[in-house]
């Protein structure tokens, strides 16, 4: 018992070993992807900072020729003078980027800078899951998908089974059901050793088709009035899972992003749903061409957010549309 305890001991152990050093790796990754994006997003300032030291080093030149660079270490003291003159007279406080230190303790720290950041790499919809994962409180208040076989047992709970039946099995692979727009699918037959089967699950066409299982009914009984009481069955199954969905479509929905654009006198267009958050943003970005707002819904955190374009064609979120009004129009 005690080398068992041991044992387990050494697994958890090394289990938060290993995840404290992806941590580190994950953050280390974001740093990189912040310094990147704080470069692309200040082009022209660093082209300003590269010509102004060049020409304040000249400057310096000119003012004492004497004490001008003559060697390395010289050189070197006279960029640096030049390089923290520039910065402070622009603003920069001392640093062109937040060391990593900072980064971590204020941009990183803000999931919705984050998840603008992480959507412009190509495994940002990794990232994200593992930013949620590790770094977020969890924002569903609790709450989680049902799984396959949860639906399973409560829709048993819900209908009236026929007296022949003999057994009602979930399905073996636990699936999370995270959307809500599968259709109802089934299969009542006479299998081949002399029983009645109806099976069930949901159905899904996008963004590819698949099925997934919930579970079967079986009876033994083959005449005419098994049959019509497993397709009563089947009825009160598909009325129930639609009635579920109607009344609370919040426990259903748990993938994926609906956007749409908003005119200027709050009419809404039509809505169009994905599920990469990069392709979620370039189509934001399309919608902003032709609306001034674009609403954008999470159904993974059931979260609302506003969209518009501010200064130099910068998008700007919001998190009300009146935020995002006043944002655009200042």
């Amino acid at each position: 018992m005690k080398e068992e305890i041991r044992k387990t001991g050494k697994c958890m152990a090394g289990t938060i070993m290993a995840t404290e050093v992806e941590k580190r790796i994950f953050e280390h990754k974001c740093y990189e992807a912040y310094r990147l994006y704080w470069m692309l997003s200040h082009g022209n300032t660093l082209q300003e900072l590269s010509g102004a030291i060049n020409s304040l080093a000249a400057e310096l030149v000119e003012t004492d020729p004497v004490s001008a660079a003559t060697d390395g270490d010289s050189t070197r003291h006279l960029m640096e003078n030049a390089e923290q003159s520039f910065l402070c007279d622009s603003g920069f406080c001392g640093a062109v980027w937040a060391n990593k230190e900072k980064f971590l303790s204020e941009e990183f720290c803000d999931p919705d800078y984050m998840k603008t950041l992480l959507s412009l790499r190509s495994d940002g919809d990794e990232m994200w899951k593992f930013y949620k994962a590790h770094y977020m409180p969890d924002s569903s208040g609790g709450k989680k998908p049902y799984t396959n076989q949860e639906l399973f047992h409560v829709l048993c709970e819900q209908v009236e089974m026929p007296e022949h039946l003999q057994s009602a099995m979930p399905a073996d692979d636990v699936r999370s059901i995270k959307r809500a727009d599968g259709l109802f699918w089934n299969r009542l037959e006479f299998g081949n050793s002399g029983n009645i089967y109806l099976e069930i699950g949901l159905e899904y066409f996008n963004p590819e088709h698949e099925i997934i299982d919930l579970g079967c009914f079986l009876t033994q009984d083959t005449s005419l009035q098994a049959i019509e009481d497993m397709g009563k069955l089947l009825a009160d199954l598909v009325y129930v899972m639609d009635d579920l969905v109607k009344k609370h479509r919040e426990d259903f929905e748990w993938e994926g992003y609906r956007i749409c654009g908003i005119k200027d006198d709050g009419q809404p267009s039509y809505a169009s749903r994905y599920y990469q958050i990069g392709l979620t943003m370039y189509e934001v970005g399309k919608l902003l061409k032709s609306y001034p707002y674009v609403r954008l819904f999470d159904y993974s955190e059931h979260t609302e957010s506003y969209y518009c374009t501010g200064k130099d064609n910068a998008l700007v979120k919001c998190k009300t549309l009146e935020e995002c009004k006043q944002k655009r129009m200042s």
